[in-house]
């Protein structure tokens, strides 16, 4: 592989900042002309790789152009004239190609593999691949009720392309290879891309060392995928959002009908009660993409867009900081985890530390000893910033949520994303009294039964680490990889 010298280290383009429109009562985003991305073309740029602070080059991959197809700019714009006004975001849509479900609703009953009945949930999730976001994913792959169909990435906590070397050396840690993992756009719609290395490290993962993934990027873009995925299974699938919208706008902004093709959507995202953590007044998935957030809320907005699948509301469910940091994780959290597991808290088995003994048995939980690694930073983190030795670890909770709704109670209200604030830019502005008038368009978490969470992350991830996945039989890490075409297990 080349060395540092032979990469070139060059900033993601940024496309031009969109022009903000005062609206009636209110602000909307609206975009004069949208400029594809790089990321949205066909791309032969080399993923970059850090270990031990050095950047080495992947193998190239290649990200599709969207399919053209006739200019859809009447009939959108009819669609959210009718629906909001004369919207700003329906202004962006006119770039975006409409589409119908083209299967009929089948209601999903799924058993799990070991025979309990378990009903599980095919889940897509759309990540920027930081240490909780890692435990989430370890978090779904530890549970019988969650069908992991794909995985796309953004960029956040790290680049975009870092985020894809994590999630897949994440889920190859855990023995998913065969989970699909699409890369999506590597910057924000309108803002340039900032990171936060002084809260994940530098490569995403705290002090944890991963094998280079072997598991190869999906071919499709990530936004494409969610269409895609949504318009094969209209009602089925559940979106779990742990990153910054970017993806997800996208998705909205090229097929308008998502939020009712979905059969959930659950956000990580927001600061609706409570000081932000990016800014006082807001969090950091947000205030990385606002624009992004503002189009997915807006969306959700309306009278049109109310009933989703069953007839329940469309309205995605977001847990903002108020409640993810509720969702403290202490040591004595990951000792119990690591005594499920067998071993130590800092993953050594009995023999010591090493890799192996003198006979060749292992001598290391690796799924324990990542966590420890990765926590560790995080946890000096939050002591440094937050005055305690620990970790919040929001995205955990909000895929635990989307899998078991009663571990969170919602409030319905209209929330708006701040695009302008000298102070604010991000804010999620929301109406509490409910003095817009408006119909609501999140459901926003106002409790969360943290206790009863942590009992269920500590029991899964530590039996995935002993390695008793509960419900679902073995898989063998050198299984190729699932046709991305294919249908989620249990659905066809």
């Amino acid at each position: 592989m080349p060395g540092a010298a032979d990469v070139a280290d060059e900033a993601p383009e940024v496309i031009e900042a969109p022009e903000v429109i005062e609206g009636v009562g209110t602000r909307r985003l609206g975009v004069a002309a949208w400029v594809p991305h790089p990321a949205m073309t066909n791309s032969t740029s080399a993923p970059l790789a850090t270990r031990d602070n050095k950047r080495t080059a992947l193998p190239p991959f290649s990200i599709p152009r969207a399919p053209a197809q006739d200019d859809p700019a009447q009939r959108l714009q009819s669609t959210q004239s009718a629906r909001r006004g004369v919207s700003a975001t329906a202004r962006v849509m006119r770039a975006a190609p409409a589409c119908r479900p083209d299967m009929a609703y089948d209601p999903v009953v799924s058993e799990s593999a070991a025979g309990r009945g378990t009903q599980r949930t095919p889940m897509i999730v759309d990540c920027d691949t930081g240490i909780d976001d890692s435990l989430a994913l370890l978090y779904a792959i530890a549970s019988p009720d969650c069908d992991l169909v794909a995985v796309t990435c953004t960029a956040g906590n790290v680049d975009a392309r870092q985020v894809a070397e994590n999630t897949r050396a994440v889920l190859e840690l855990a023995g998913r290879p065969d989970v699909e993992v699409a890369i999506g756009r590597e910057t924000p719609l309108a803002r340039k891309l900032v990171t936060t290395p002084e809260t994940h490290g530098p490569r995403g993962i705290g002090y944890a060392e991963l094998p280079l993934a072997r598991m190869p990027l999906s071919p499709r873009f990530g936004p494409d995928l969610i269409v895609e995925e949504a318009r094969r299974h209209p009602g089925e699938l559940t979106l779990v959002t742990l990153a910054p919208l970017t993806n997800v706008a996208l998705a909205v902004l090229r097929e308008p009908e998502l939020p009712r093709l979905l059969r959930r959507v659950v956000i990580m995202g927001g600061s609706y009660r409570s000081a932000g953590n990016t800014a006082p007044t807001t969090e950091w998935n947000v205030t990385v993409d606002p624009e992004a957030a503002e189009i997915v809320f807006e969306a959700f907005a309306g009278e049109g867009a109310d009933l989703g699948p069953n007839g329940r509301p469309a309205r995605p469910t977001a847990l903002g900081l108020d409640v993810t940091e509720r969702a403290k994780l202490l040591p004595e959290h990951m000792a119990r985890l690591a005594a499920l597991a067998g071993c130590e808290p800092d993953g050594s088995l009995r023999g010591g530390p090493g890799a192996s003994g003198s006979s060749g048995v292992p001598t290391v939980n690796p799924i324990v000893r990542y966590l420890a690694d990765a926590l560790r930073f995080y946890m000096e983190f939050h002591s440094r910033y937050d005055h305690f030795y620990g970790a919040f670890i929001h995205d955990p909770l909000a895929l635990a949520a989307a899998l078991d709704p009663t571990l969170v109670r919602t409030e319905a209200v209209s929330v708006e994303v701040e695009l302008g604030g000298r102070l604010t830019t991000g804010e999620t502005v929301t109406d509490w009294r409910r003095v817009w008038g408006r119909p609501p368009n999140v459901d926003v978490a106002v409790e969360a039964e943290v206790d009863r969470f942590f009992e269920r992350f500590i029991e899964r991830v530590g039996a995935l680490a002993a390695g008793r996945d509960p419900g679902a039989p073995p898989r063998d890490p050198r299984a190729p990889p699932r046709d991305p075409r294919a249908p989620p297990r249990d659905l066809a």
